[in-house]
This record gives structure tokens, C-alpha cells and sequence, in this order.
């Protein structure tokens, strides 16, 4: 059985590559003239990022993809006032090729359905490539579309193809996923993304999702340390469980005050906002569906951090279907924002931006004033979509909930549900300026928050001080964490905002899978991030600060792994 691997070729494969294309295009199709170092590589290289198919170890075929916002391969041809219309949010797909003993094979195949998930991954709403003249029924095949403009290079005819993703997309339903699936089992598939695109967005809390026994018998979740969830270790403030426990029956049976009204005048009071500033909803994921489908359409192009949580890009992509870009964050720089790089992306001109803040999974926070000025130099018309769920474990002055009351282009996003140990009955609020919030409010459904939900607020605000104990203890909790894992072989803590910790494997020959199903082993749920950011190339995971006892376990079961 033929082992076939697909992946992001590292820096030998590169140098790899460098000479096949050598070998393809200046010996067997003499594009590019010889030259005594048998190599071919250009500048665009180093903004390039080249997936290969291995088969039995060996290179069977490679695309280089060059993403948007800079030069392209195809600007050595043509003049981009020739089809103006093909480069925004454009993905570039370059010297596909197959080398000789494997054409014939998937290898075609899977380079191009890499392509297209790689750039749906990231947002890209065009593909764009040039085909040498005699390949051009088979990339029409793909659902490419050939613009009838032929490019000269060397003894090479090319064709210009083009196609707008969500049309690849469906001939890729229709054909390629169905082929695909009849080898996928002999498919090593090492991008960081599913080989085919899961329409619903991956969330920890892995045992409990999947466990019946946790409907049947809640006590079972006693026996499970549950850190791949940011839920809180300590429990809800006494005076919550108080009321709630005294009058349970009766809140499970009667219905809630129609709207949020009393909750959001609540918030208002205690935070410092105009009440037409709030709107509360049934958790932070109730309120992004609902603001981002109306905020939003198919046209609207957003900007997103890289890494972040994971269903921002799901929703952009598989339910408004619209463009959007990625923010990559280095781990050079341990993945924080670079302040004046972020500044100069946004003078493109986006609908939305969305800043985790702090993020998550990296627990890294941007600081109030620099992200203020960031806001007002940025234009007026950009909506500033700022998830605030864990700020309040970093200090709640962080937070830019009273800039709305000056600023209409900010919304600001609160999960209670972290912060009041409430993720069980879920609870959030939006703080906007009227205009935004009123707009919302007129389609928001009625009894959005359970009786439950809104009696636990209310009290939760008037015992707001006992949180801040709590929150002071998961620092400290966090710090002693934070020094263990850093005792460990093999793990490197990045960073550890909030209430969790953000590491990496350094062992080569291990991945961050590998440690997260050895810890299951062991009912220890660490978060898998692959679907929070496009570069991590499964060396990553994050981790949740729990009690004391808990973090001490978590800590044997790690130390055993990495032995």
C-alpha cells in the first residue's frame, strides 16, 4: 500500500523543489533558460507557501500559493488594469506540477483540492492561476475558467484561469470529495485543517460533547478534569446558588420577563453605560450569529486575528460566506500584535475587524490605548468588533466598554458565562452605541435569557467583589501552573493570559495530538487549537487553570507523557 502524505513543504523540501523546478521548466519544457546552479526560485518565494504530495516519502508533486496583498507571479505577464476584477481577496496557485513517474496518480488531484482548502481556510474568496495551454481541459475540469489570454514564457503557452472559490467548491461536492473519500484512509493529511471542510466549527469540551453519561449522570463530570473548556474552577458567588437554590422549581417552571431589559439596566448601572448601549443574549456565540448576519453579507471583507477562536472564521466562511483576511501573528514575536503592522493592514479599508482581546488561544492582551488609537485612525466606517470574554481575569479597566459611548463603530462583546462561572446557563451582552444595539434589539427573539440565567445575573453583579477575588487567585493559581509546565521536557509555555496557558511541543517527532489523546487516557481534556490558527503545524495546544489539586494532577499526567 502506496503511503501518500500531504503538507506544508519544510525548508529541505524547498530545497527540493528548487530543483525539480529546474528539471520541469528549464530542461523538459524550456520556459526558463539552464544555469549552472540547476535551480529555480524568485523573490516571490519568500511569500510563498508551497504545498507537496508525498508518495513513500519521496516528492510526487508540489504548488507554490501566493496569498493576497502583494506581488503576484502572474504581474510578470500582465498589467492588473487588464482584469481588474479578479484580484481582491485573490489566492495565487503557481507552478502545479506533478513530476514525471507520478503523473498519472492522485497526486494531481489532491495538490488541487489542497489548494482549495487552503485558501477557503484562509478566507480567500478567488483563485487564480496561469495553465499551460495544453492542461486547459483539465483545469476546467476543477471548475477554473479560462479567460482566453494566453501568456508567452520561454517555449511555454500559457492560459490565464480564474474562478471564484464557492463555484471550485461546488464542482469539488460534486466531484472531488466523492473520488477523495475512496482513499482518504491511505491519506497521511498533515495540513493544519480538516482534508474536508467541516461545516460546523470544532469547540473543546470534547467529553462532554460527545458523553451521554453526562445527561444521565451529571456526576460523571466529577471524575473528568475538563481543561480543553475556560469554564471557571471556583463556582458561582454564594449568593447566586442562594436564590437560585431556594426557588429552583419555580424559576424551572415559570416563564422569564419577556426581554433582558431589567438585566441590561442592571449592566448598565453597574458598568457605567447608557442602558441604550447594552443588549444581552444567551451567550457570547447566541450574539456573534446574531449581529454578524445582520451586520454582514456575502460582500463584506473582515479582518481577523490568526490565531483566534475558531468560530469568527467558521461563520465568515461557511454561513455569510463573505472575504475575509488573516492577521497572521508570529510565534517569533510569541504571537502578539505588531501595533504599526496592524495599523497600516487597516488602512485597506475593512467592514469589520474582530480583536480577541485578550485572545484566545494566546491569552495576550493589547493595551487600552493603543488600541484606541488604533480605532480613531482608522476610518469611521470600519465596525470594531472586540470579544472581551476573559478580560475581566486581567482587570476589567481594560476594558473599551465606555469608548461606545463616543465612538459608533465599536462593539463590544461580553461573555457572563466565563467570568460568573454561569457557562452552564450561558449569558452575554453586547455594549454598542444605540444605533447598532436598537437595530439588533428589533430582531432579537423574545425570552432571549432563561429565568435562570437572568436571577443569576442580577446577583451575580451585586457580588461582584467576590469574583475579583477569584480572579486573583487564578493568577496566582496560574503563575504556579505556568512554573511547573515549565519544568517539563519537551514543553514550552508561549504565554498565559486569563485563565489559561498557551504552550508548544518542542520534540520534533511529537505532536500536540499526540500528548491530547495520551492525557484522555487519563480523563484529561487538553484544547486542541488546529482550527484557531493557520500556523501552528500541530505543535500547539492551550490548557485551562483549574483548582489547585487539579492543576497538580494535570501536571503528573504531562510530566508522564513527556518521559
Amino acid at each position: 500500500m502506496k503511503k501518500i502524505t500531504v503538507k506544508i513543504a519544510d525548508q529541505k523540501e524547498r530545497e527540493e523543489i528548487y530543483k525539480y523546478r529546474y528539471k520541469i521548466y528549464s530542461l523538459e519544457l524550456k520556459q526558463h533558460k539552464e544555469n549552472p546552479e540547476k535551480m529555480l526560485k524568485d523573490a516571490i518565494d519568500e511569500i510563498n507557501t508551497y504545498i507537496i504530495v508525498k508518495i513513500n516519502d519521496n516528492i510526487a508533486g508540489f504548488v507554490s500559493i501566493t496569498p493576497p496583498g502583494g506581488k503576484y507571479g502572474l504581474d510578470k505577464y500582465i498589467d492588473r488594469t487588464e482584469f481588474p476584477y479578479i484580484y481582491d481577496n485573490m489566492f495565487e496557485g503557481r507552478l502545479f506540477s506533478v513530476l514525471e513517474e507520478f503523473r498519472g496518480t492522485n497526486t494531481a488531484m489532491l495538490l488541487f483540492f489542497a489548494i482549495l482548502r487552503y485558501v477557503e481556510e484562509n478566507g480567500g474568496t478567488k483563485i487564480m492561476t496561469i495553465g499551460r495551454s495544453d492542461l486547459v481541459e483539465f483545469y476546467e475540469k476543477t471548475g477554473l475558467k479560462n479567460l482566453d489570454r494566453s501568456i508567452q514564457s520561454g517555449e511555454v503557452t500559457f492560459k490565464l484561469l480564474y474562478a471564484e472559490v464557492k463555484d471550485i467548491r461546488k464542482k469539488a461536492a460534486t466531484v472531488y470529495e466523492k473520488m477523495l473519500s475512496r482513499i482518504t484512509a491511505n491519506i497521511d493529511w498533515q495540513l493544519d485543517f480538516p482534508m474536508i471542510s467541516d461545516k460546523v466549527c470544532f469547540h473543546g469540551g470534547e467529553y462532554i460533547n460527545n458523553s451521554l453519561e453526562v445527561l444521565v449522570n451529571p456526576e460523571k463530570l466529577k471524575e473528568i478534569i475538563t481543561a480543553d473548556v475556560l469554564d471557571a474552577w471556583f463556582p458561582p458567588s454564594s449568593k447566586v446558588i442562594d436564590v437560585l437554590n431556594k426557588n429552583l422549581s419555580l424559576l424551572i417552571k415559570t416563564s422569564p420577563p419577556v426581554n433582558g431589559k431589567f438585566i441590561e439596566e442592571k449592566i448598565a448601572r453597574v458598568r457605567n453605560i447608557p442602558k441604550e448601549n447594552v443588549l444581552v443574549g444567551s451567550g457570547s456565540s447566541d450574539l456573534i450569529f446574531l449581529s454578524f448576519l445582520n451586520l454582514l453579507n456575502e460582500k463584506s471583507k473582515v479582518l481577523l486575528l490568526d490565531p483566534c477562536y475558531g468560530e469568527y472564521a467558521h461563520i465568515l466562511k461557511n454561513v455569510i460566506k463573505c472575504g475575509f483576511d488573516r492577521f497572521i501573528l508570529e510565534e517569533n514575536d510569541n504571537f502578539c500584535v505588531d501595533i504599526d503592522k496592524f495599523s497600516q493592514i487597516l488602512t485597506k479599508n475593512y467592514d469589520m475587524v474582530v480583536i480577541i482581546n485578550p485572545n484566545n488561544p494566546t491569552g495576550n492582551l493589547i493595551d487600552k490605548d493603543s488600541l484606541k488609537n488604533i480605532i480613531e485612525k482608522t476610518n469611521k466606517n470600519t465596525i470594531f468588533w472586540i470579544d472581551e470574554t476573559y478580560i475581566d481575569y486581567i482587570g476589567k479597566s481594560n476594558s473599551l466598554e465606555e469608548l461606545t459611548k463616543t465612538h459608533k463603530n465599536i462593539i463590544i462583546c461580553k461573555s457572563l458565562s466565563k467570568i460568573f462561572a454561569f457557562s452552564g446557563i450561558r449569558a452575554a451582552y453586547l455594549c454598542s452605541s444605540p444605533q447598532i444595539i436598537s437595530k439588533l434589539r428589533n430582531i432579537t427573539p423574545p425570552w432571549q435569557l432563561s429565568f435562570l440565567s437572568q436571577v443569576a445575573i442580577f446577583n451575580a453583579l451585586d457580588d461582584y467583589s467576590y469574583y475579583e477575588q477569584k480572579y486573583i487567585e487564578t493568577s496566582i493559581l496560574k503563575e504556579d501552573f505556568v512554573s511547573e509546565l515549565s519544568k517539563i521536557n519537551n514543553i514550552k509555555v508561549i504565554s498565559h493570559g486569563a485563565n489559561f496557558i498557551f504552550c508548544k511541543i518542542l520534540d520534533e517527532k511529537t505532536k500536540s495530538i499526540d500528548l491530547i489523546n495520551y492525557c484522555k487516557n487519563y480523563n484529561l481534556y487538553l484544547r486542541d487549537v488546529t482550527n484557531m490558527g493557520t500556523n501552528f503545524h500541530g505543535k500547539f495546544f492551550r490548557i485551562a487553570v483549574k483548582d489547585k489539586d487539579a492543576n497538580k494532577k494535570m501536571i503528573e499526567i504531562i510530566k508522564e507523557f513527556s518521559i
